[in-house]
């Protein structure tokens, strides 16, 4: 497309060279608003599963952004400018929102947009696949008005340089993750990459070697899966506290342990770990580092700091071991061939020793030593 004016080319690049600026993206979308005559610009990226791993809006505070994730912004059955998304750079606007609310309830929505006065505009759905769609708004003001074609037409030169800029971040950030993966490497470990929208950015080399001879873990969809289903839930839970631990400020890191069909002597522990988030990375940073190994190569050393810090037995610690994993006390009894009566006095024995009288607080302790 040929550009317009020289003004739009000089904020063509500065799109470009949005990635490597210190708040280079707001400035870059304020750039494009007021290119279109609009009060903000909008950049946004939403999952498939209607999460919103990045979005930024010029000139609206952090609660409005939270707000934005809160009411379910990134749903398009209550967002009208999702609902109403046409194919890559095809532009939508008040008339596509207008005939999008005879067929959606979008009052929410709605509501939330009147409040921070940003009901009119237009967008273009830069980039839809992987799991995400990559969008880019120009929105106004009741005073702004609605877009007329002049204004269309200014946003949609600027498009192509925001997508170009998006992929140009999404690169480099992947190239970060590539060199996280390669410092598991030089340790032979087993470590997946993950980024805001939980998909693998880059895994070791001993981590394909385990997905390749182990089913217990695969990828699938760009996911770090597990088997069965108890498994893949607690799992999915572990990342997803990485992923909010910093938002939350409780601390993200999390052990997992995978039994699959076979039981937790042969199961796979899952460690997952945040990493911190960066400023203006779109959610394309590395966020996470899943790290797997089996339950054998840990379990010596699990057993051995159970007998020393807490003074158990061998067998105390086999019980503890057990009872971190999940399993039952008849399980306990069954698999180490005792009677359950035997199984129940090392459970008092294990209380007497961490100093507890609840289970859930021992295997809370007990999960705190092993990690």
């Amino acid at each position: 497309m040929r550009l317009s004016s020289q003004t739009a080319l000089d904020i063509g690049r500065q799109i470009l060279r949005a990635p490597f600026e210190d708040n280079g993206w707001d400035s870059a979308l304020k750039a494009l608003a007021s290119h279109t005559r609009s009060a903000r610009g909008e950049l946004v990226i939403f999952g498939d599963d209607n999460s919103v791993p990045f979005n930024w809006i010029t000139d609206l505070g952090e609660d409005g952004h939270r707000e934005f994730v809160e009411i379910g912004g990134g749903n398009p059955d209550l967002n009208v400018r999702i609902a109403a998304s046409k194919g890559p750079f095809e532009i939508s606007y008040e008339a596509d929102y207008d005939a999008v609310r005879t067929r959606i309830d979008s009052r929410v929505y709605d509501d939330y947009a009147h409040r921070h006065d940003m009901l009119y505009g237009c967008q273009a759905v830069l980039a839809r696949g992987k799991g995400q769609l990559v969008g880019l708004a120009a929105l106004r003001t009741e005073k702004n008005g609605r877009t007329t074609d002049e204004d269309r037409q200014a946003f949609a030169e600027l498009a192509p340089f925001v997508l170009n800029a998006v992929e140009l971040q999404q690169s480099v950030k992947h190239q970060g993750a590539l060199m996280i993966a390669g410092t598991f490497d030089a340790m032979d470990t087993a470590a997946f990459i993950l980024d805001a929208r939980r998909a693998v950015q880059a895994q070791s080399n001993a981590a394909t070697s385990l997905l390749r001879a182990d089913k217990r873990l695969t990828v699938s969809g760009g996911r770090l899966s597990a088997l069965t289903a108890d498994d893949d839930r607690r799992l999915q839970a572990a990342i997803h506290r990485a992923l909010t631990a910093n938002e939350s400020g409780l601390p993200g890191g999390t052990r997992v342990v995978l039994r699959g069909d076979c039981g937790p002597l042969s199961s796979l522990i899952v460690e997952v770990h945040p990493l911190p988030p960066q400023d203006w990375a779109l959610g394309f940073e590395p966020r996470a580092v899943a790290v797997a190994k089996p339950t054998g190569a840990s379990e010596m050393a699990g057993r051995m700091t159970l007998m020393e810090m807490l003074d158990l037995t061998p067998a105390e610690a086999d019980v503890a071991l057990a009872v971190a994993s999940g399993l039952s006390r008849e399980q306990i009894a069954m698999r180490r061939g005792t009677s359950l009566d035997t199984v129940n006095t090392q459970m008092k024995s294990l209380f007497r020793k961490s100093d507890v009288n609840r289970e859930a607080h021992l295997v809370a302790i007990l999960n705190q030593i092993l990690r």
